[in-house]
């Protein structure tokens, strides 16, 4: 009999000394005081694909998906936060630019391209509105304009492609994911200076303005409040002057896009890095002192 409780307490021992052991197995390494690729992740990419494809660099998990070049835009369903679409430049004229959607959070990624109808030339930008709607924007032709893709179901398949806005590079997309007013809408713009909507959830784009200045690449827009009113605000931010010496404008709408006010004008970027054949480079790496523009609630 002691002989027995002598091996019962030797065994509860080790139990207690393997439960609480810093071991390589997913439920410990869960656990977030540890700062590595969880172990289910390891296991499902060495499991579906040889070599595994996430590699872990400066804390960010980096998921290997082919090298499709440039300048990659990616947004996220708002309905559901393991959705994501993203885009990125493509040499394929047919193309221009390459999509990736993900319904699980960045696990498995898909590649169905929309068939664009023209010669496509890339600068992606994406967006998806409140209803889980997505849409891609993308310079067409000798970049004359964009043309915009919609799909209902984040990228698996596209239902329409229509013509967006009119100029050159560059261009964006935002939608309206409030439950404001002006819920859903979708806001483009294109240098040099044309803003346009869809209120009818990307089937058709207006032009309601043209502002300026806008010389150089780089008109942005985003969606904020205007005090309680959700969605009551449109902010778009132009790009002007030199590149070396950029004039940003800041326009502001509280009537869906319809009309703009000129709010102000800074000098934020000037050189960044150092000129290199006429473009701003940091060592010879070309760089992008466009101004970006985002709002919060």
């Amino acid at each position: 009999m002691k002989k027995f409780f002598t091996c019962l307490f030797i065994c509860i021992l080790c139990l207690v000394f393997y439960a609480n052991y810093p071991r390589n197995i997913s439920a410990q390494w869960d656990d977030p005081r540890y700062d590595r690729v969880p172990d289910n992740l390891t296991d499902y990419h060495s499991y579906f694909t040889y070599p595994p494809q996430v590699i872990t660099i400066d804390d960010y998990d980096n998921f290997d998906l082919g090298i499709d070049f440039a300048e990659v835009h990616i947004s996220m369903n708002p309905n559901n936060p393991l959705e994501y679409l993203a885009a990125w430049n493509n040499l394929s004229a047919a193309l221009g630019v390459r999509t990736y959607g993900t319904k699980n959070g960045g696990l498995n990624w898909y590649s169905v391209p929309p068939t664009w109808g023209a010669s496509m030339n890339g600068d992606p930008c994406t967006a998806h509105d409140s209803l889980g709607n997505t849409f891609v924007d993308n310079l067409f032709g000798s970049v004359a304009g964009t043309k915009v893709a919609t799909s209902t179901d984040n990228g698996q398949s596209w239902s329409t492609v229509v013509p967006g806005n009119t100029g050159n590079d560059k261009n964006w997309i935002a939608a309206d994911q409030t439950g404001g007013p002006y819920a859903n809408n979708i806001y483009i713009t294109i240098t040099p200076g044309n803003f346009k909507r869809s209120t009818d959830h990307g089937a058709t784009f207006v032009q309601t303005t043209t502002l300026t200045p806008q010389n150089l690449p780089g008109m942005m827009v985003c969606v904020g409040p205007n005090g309680a009113i959700q969605g009551g605000s449109v902010f778009v931010v132009t790009n002007s002057g030199n590149s070396f010496a950029s004039t940003y404008t800041f326009f502001r709408s509280t009537d869906g896009g319809q009309t703009f006010s000129n709010m102000s004008s800074q000098n934020f970027s000037n050189y960044v890095g150092t000129n290199v054949g006429g473009r701003n480079s940091v060592s010879n790496m070309r760089t992008r002192p466009y101004p970006f523009i985002t709002a919060d609630n």
